[in-house]
């Protein structure tokens, strides 16, 4: 890929970001249809069952289209879709009654499930077990602050818009959850 590709592709985003700010539906529709995969992805995170995940990344989808040709986000419109998405999945999860921070430990150690042999895929079980039992024994802010982050691949200043929180107390959380798992994971001689 060039240097011209990769701004052509900018500038088409921004494009199609500027036409759906202005109210045009199909626009939306098209960067809706953009983020799908990253919504279905963090929804997967909280809900775990892949069709629960796509059946989330819908609804959501359906709700922004209606609500973006009203309203649009001030700030950064990647944060607003996950915070958006986030809150409905955290609501389908007190629904049904289940814990998120269940969910978002086993998606975030499936992440490290890609087996290259049998040896390698006996070590990544037991390492994917620690991770689990360690994130699974942290405060639930933290555990979702590390998802976000490190899982999902957002920003400082993404999380903070999608947890409704400072930047300043994602930095901490973040601090915080890294510290507390270097320790549980320190704590049972393998780290």
């Amino acid at each position: 890929m060039t240097d011209h590709d990769s701004t052509t592709r900018v500038d088409d985003a921004a494009e199609l970001e500027a036409r759906a700010r202005a109210g045009d539906r199909a626009a939306i529709a098209e960067l809706l249809e953009d983020y799908r995969p990253r919504l279905v992805g963090l929804c997967r995170g909280y809900l775990r069952q892949p069709q629960d995940a796509e059946d989330a990344a819908q609804d959501v989808a359906t709700k922004l289209l209606t609500q973006m040709m009203v309203t649009w986000p001030s700030g950064s419109l990647r944060a607003w879709l996950y915070s958006v998405a986030r809150n409905h999945c955290l609501n389908m999860l007190r629904r049904d009654r289940v814990s998120p921070v269940q969910n978002i430990v086993l998606a975030s150690s499936m992440h490290m499930s890609q087996q290259t042999g049998p040896a390698t895929g006996v070590a990544r079980a037991e390492s994917r077990l620690r991770l689990q039992t360690a994130m699974a024994s942290l405060d639930p802010d933290l555990t979702e602050a590390l998802f976000l982050r490190y899982f999902e691949a957002l920003k400082r200043s993404e999380i903070a818009e999608i947890l409704d929180i400072s930047e300043a107390s994602v930095k901490w959380r973040l601090t915080k959850a890294r510290t507390e798992l270097a320790r549980r994971l320190g704590e049972d001689g393998t780290a």
